[in-house]
């Protein structure tokens, strides 16, 4: 599982699963803001499979929404592998976003996920030169 450590997996196993989601979900923001980005993708993916409720696993997903798409670099690259490692992060964002819906989001989640999905759609439309049609395989 990534970074985290044994020590860390075992004490786990004695706390409640909303409370060790809610811990995971801290460490995983709290790694990113210390560039830590594959912790943070580790611990957050962590909390959103083992939260025990949607609420919570909601705030994991929309976190790890959050570090996927703040891994993207916007404008257009010339280098074609560069443009779709960066793509890459707008579309692991957008399907954390998307999978929210279905997990019965609070409202102000529902929202934060619209958002961020229009943003992504916008900056997708900056990048391709104001088409109004979204990237192939991204409708």
């Amino acid at each position: 599982m990534g970074n985290i450590s044994q020590s860390q997996t075992a004490l786990s196993l004695s706390m409640p699963a909303d409370l060790h989601a809610r811990q995971l979900i801290d460490a995983g923001v709290d790694a990113f803001a210390d560039s830590n980005y594959t912790l943070s993708v580790a611990c957050l993916q962590e909390a959103k499979r083992i939260a025990p409720n949607a609420e919570i696993r909601n705030s994991a997903r929309l976190c790890l929404a959050s570090a996927y798409g703040l891994q993207h670099w916007p404008g257009v690259l010339t280098d074609p592998t560069e443009a779709a490692e960066n793509e890459r992060w707008l579309i692991l964002a957008e399907q954390e976003y998307r999978e929210l819906f279905a997990d019965d989001p609070t409202p102000e989640q529902r929202a934060t996920a619209l958002r961020q999905i229009e943003a992504i759609t916008s900056m997708r439309r900056f990048r391709d030169g104001g088409s109004k049609h979204a990237a192939p395989g991204h409708q």
